[in-house]
């Protein structure tokens, strides 16, 4: 399943226009023997400045801004877990998380453990990836979807992640890493969720530290990761359980990030619940 839009990306305006604004006499200071063409310095009489251009997405249909809104979700949502598979495929990640453990406890965090961990993030996204695709291609040929300009970026910039996520797995498991790493095949999207999850809540916690030591920058970036994450996880879990879970966890980050709009370091940050 798709999931849906948590924040502010669909298009939803219809232009309507008010009665008799094509009339005749609608436009005042153009005549029928100006209406044709205008000079350099009188290119719109009685009009301070050009008028906005409508986009393709304004035209179109509802239903075709809601799934463009999806597609974009998901783009932002594949971004961000690549950047966590990127994350774990670090070496300093490893130092960074055994500084964090109590004394007298050594990370297990070695090399095989960085590979399998950024393996399963990127089988992740190809599964997340192939899914979009998917539904991107049934919705064109039931034509609520239209091929626009917007649209086919979106897709150029999905099949793009898809070939980079299929050549760095194929890469991670060019010495069959999964057999060395003991888990169930069947598992892996288990063990990439799980590993998603703990990085939405390091980064929570990150950005805490962020705000206490007066840094909105960084801290703006992980609160809107976190909840990215935390949103798509919810979505994706079957148990009611862990739906509550992530619902609390993605509530307490959205209200950071209201509380970070009011003082200015972020914008127009809302949540469509539907």
């Amino acid at each position: 399943p798709i999931p849906c839009v948590p924040c502010l990306l669909r298009l939803n305006y219809t232009p309507t226009a008010p009665a008799g604004f094509f009339s005749q006499n609608s436009f005042p200071g153009i005549s029928r023997r100006s209406s044709g063409c205008f000079d350099k310095e009188n290119q719109y009489p009685g009009c301070p400045m050009p008028p906005p251009e409508l986009s393709e997405e304004t035209l179109l249909a509802p239903e075709h801004n809601e799934v463009l809104a999806k597609l974009r979700f998901i783009s932002m949502l594949v971004d961000t877990i690549i950047g966590v598979a990127r994350t774990k495929a670090a070496p300093l990640s490893g130092l960074t998380e055994s500084s964090r453990l109590p004394a007298g406890q050594e990370s297990s965090d070695g090399p095989l453990q960085r590979d399998s961990s950024s393996y399963f993030v990127y089988m992740r996204c190809l599964q997340l990836l192939s899914q979009t695709l998917e539904f991107a291609r049934s919705e064109l040929k039931s034509k609520r979807l239209k091929p626009s300009t917007s649209v086919k970026n979106t897709l150029a910039t999905l099949n793009e992640r898809f070939r980079h996520c299929l050549s760095m797995s194929k890469m991670l498991n060019a010495e069959n890493i999964l057999a060395e790493s003991g888990i169930d095949p069947n598992d892996t999207s288990f063990t990439a969720d799980r590993i998603l999850y703990h990085y939405a809540i390091e980064q929570c916690q990150s950005a805490a530290l962020d705000e206490l030591f007066n840094n909105p920058g960084e801290c703006v970036q992980r609160y809107q990761a976190a909840h990215v994450i935390l949103h798509a996880l919810q979505f994706q879990t079957g148990s009611q359980e862990d739906k509550s879970t992530l619902s609390k966890y993605k509530d307490a980050v959205e209200k950071r990030l209201h509380i970070l709009e009011e003082q200015g370091y972020v914008y127009a940050y809302e949540t469509i619940s539907n």
